[in-house]
């Protein structure tokens, strides 16, 4: 089925939509403006998969009588990030068709979102942007009809390799990566380019766009991509994507590495335990000028390296599966079959989430069980985070949402961010935005038809809200009788049971200067060392933790050797827990900052800061050592 889309998206269709209840009993399976996606069966069919099915109750299910209930509204600090009618920038005009309720975003570890939207009254009328405390900035803009449309535009801004952007991707899979250096990765359909459509990287210390791959160049796989899909990125600004190659129906995952597009995992290859692997990426959305992107699962790659993705096997230990891969290492990590916490069996698995802590979060269908489930964890210490029927507040849960990378909803802690429909005795239905904790308990941080933090009332709620290390949840919502803003991309912070307090030798603020060093070469390391010694309050909430350690100059080579947990209560070791080394590569001063980003409260904005200094040198008096009398 083609995806049909209109870049109007009348005020009056919005604030019906924003207004809108909640489907009964129903998986969300994606959304936005496009009406469905197909999805590949190992039999080579293509099957029909709408945004919702209904899911029929099993018989004799009931939820467990000890399922968690839900605490409070937690919520200590929330902010509009984007909205309907949000002016652009100066040097742009037009303001945000924000459709918050149905368009996705991510956020990074400083509070900041990702998103796509389209702009009313504006020739350059769609864009890629990220806004943050400091406000909305552009990241890239196009023009034209929608990506897939067919229609593009010469007023976009100029793309790497050649043409403008034109039009970009509003559906769930389409929505952009962002990390903690505040690069984005997004995909554009390109006008006057030799290649129709990539994936794109904005690198933001260097202000600049990066093609990844294109429909049309060489495959890794040999032969031609005829096929590209979204990705997701890490903070190293590593991308994994999907690509199809020579026009098949599936896709393999292709891995961006320092400027190199290279294989990680595709059909053909080998299965740790045996057989090999049929299909990665099954999904595949039909676009109005006849293309077929595809759209997922996409695989997630963490800071350490892994990767997580999903894949189909033959003549292996099972059909299929969620695997983990360290440096091209692949290993089973849940199996079609497998028993689920709390009831059942796997029969549906999408797309793993996962952290730095090398756990993955994934939604499932289930067999013998309540039909469906979110899970987290990592073997040995699975958790049955939220399913079908289990009592929350004074309701049940009554929809849930599939597993979508990259739209990250799990964070280092062990906490998961998940979309509901709470059923109340009266027999409502509202959605409900839940804070799953690594212990068990759930936090009600959103409900439909009640008041927001900021004033006016919670309507429809988008679908795949994502999660922080800060415990800041972006919300997307029509927000109605909240003045000047029908729909919000909303971050709301959930509030703790403890609190961290970085101790650092040396204090922060502390210049790390490394003196004269010979250009062309890598100094010793200066390290700083953390601490958690007045963190109050229990773990994990008291737990320190080192989200993103950069420096902003590349000639100061950062190393995080621990990132945390440091726990409260607990001194300094005395070891360096981030070390800099300066690598000059030319002679004369150099001057940078480190900026550490962590999960202490009490950190200033924009994180906690080191300058640096280093001189570099000409040696080449000294080369072949030195004689006076020469």
């Amino acid at each position: 089925m083609k995806a049909r889309h209109s870049i109007r998206l009348g005020t009056g269709w919005l604030l019906a939509c924003a207004l809108s209840g909640a489907a009964a009993q129903t998986v969300r399976q994606h959304d936005g403006p496009a009406g469905s996606v197909t999805d590949l069966r190992a039999d080579g069919t293509r099957v029909a998969v709408p945004a919702r099915r209904a899911v029929p109750s099993p018989l004799g299910w009931t939820a467990p009588a000890t399922a968690p209930q839900a605490g409070a509204p937690p919520v200590c600090a929330a902010a509009s990030r984007a909205w309907h009618g949000q002016a652009l920038p100066a040097g742009e005009s037009g303001t945000l068709v924000a459709a918050a309720f149905m368009r996705s975003t991510t956020i990074d570890n400083r509070g900041r979102i990702a998103f796509f939207a389209q702009v009313d009254g504006a020739a350059r009328n769609q864009g890629v942007f990220v806004a943050g405390p400091a406000g909305l900035d552009v990241v890239a803009m196009g023009c034209g009809g929608p990506g897939g449309s067919g229609a593009t535009s010469d007023c976009g801004d100029l793309a790497p390799g050649g043409g403008r952007f034109s039009g970009f991707f509003g559906e769930t899979w389409g929505t952009p990566d962002l990390n903690d250096a505040g690069d984005v990765l997004f995909m554009a359909d390109l006008h006057g380019a030799p290649h129709p459509r990539g994936l794109f990287l904005y690198q933001a210390a260097a202000a600049r766009f990066v093609k990844i791959a294109a429909v049309g160049e060489p495959s890794p796989l040999g032969g031609m991509l005829t096929g590209i899909g979204p990705g997701s990125l890490n903070n190293a600004g590593d991308v994994v994507l999907l690509a199809s190659t020579d026009g098949r129906l599936d896709a393999d995952a292709l891995i961006w590495r320092d400027g190199v597009l290279s294989k990680y995992v595709a059909a053909g290859d080998p299965a740790p335990g045996g057989g090999t692997f049929t299909m990665i990426g099954t999904e595949s959305w039909g676009m109005v000028d006849g293309t077929q992107v595809p759209g997922g699962p996409v695989p997630a790659i963490n800071d350490r390296g892994q990767v997580a993705f999903r894949g189909e096997v033959s003549g292996g230990i099972a059909s299929a599966g969620l695997f983990i891969s360290d440096h091209g290492t692949h290993s089973w990590v849940v199996q079609m079959g497998d028993p689920v916490p709390g009831g059942g069996t796997y029969i549906g698995l999408q797309a793993p989430l996962l952290n730095n802590a090398g756990e993955l979060a994934f939604f499932s269908d289930i067999a013998g069980g309540p039909g469906s489930a979110w899970v987290t964890g990592k073997p040995g210490q699975w958790r049955r985070a939220l399913a079908f029927y289990d009592p929350i507040d004074t309701g049940q849960v009554w929809s849930l949402a599939f597993s979508r990378n990259p739209l990250a909803a799990l964070n280092d802690q062990g906490d998961l961010l998940l979309a509901t429909t709470i059923l109340r005795p009266d027999s409502s239905e509202r959605g409900a935005i839940v804070l799953s904790r690594a212990d068990g308990s759930l936090r009600l941080l959103a409900e439909q038809a009640q008041p927001t933090p900021l004033g006016g009332s919670w309507g429809s709620l988008d679908g795949w809200p994502t999660l922080n290390n800060q415990r800041q949840a972006r919300i997307g919502a029509g927000t109605p009788g909240l003045p000047g803003q029908a729909t919000t991309q909303m971050v709301v912070e959930a509030c703790g049971e403890g609190a961290p307090a970085l101790a650092a030798a040396p204090a922060p603020g502390t210049a790390l200067a490394f003196g004269a060093v010979p250009a062309g070469t890598l100094s010793a390391p200066l390290g700083v060392d953390l601490a958690n010694p007045d963190g109050v309050g229990s773990a994990p909430d008291s737990d320190l933790r080192v989200n993103h350690a950069q420096a902003d100059d590349p000639a100061f080579v950062v190393r995080l050797v621990e990132p945390g947990p440091f726990a409260a209560g607990v001194a300094a070791d005395g070891q360096p827990d981030i070390e800099v080394r300066c690598a000059p590569t030319q002679v004369g001063p150099v001057h940078g900052e480190l900026t550490l980003l962590t999960n202490d409260p009490a950190q200033p904005a924009g994180g906690y800061r080191y300058p640096l200094s280093c001189e570099g040198t000409d040696d080449t008096l000294f080369a072949n050592g030195f004689d006076p009398a020469g």
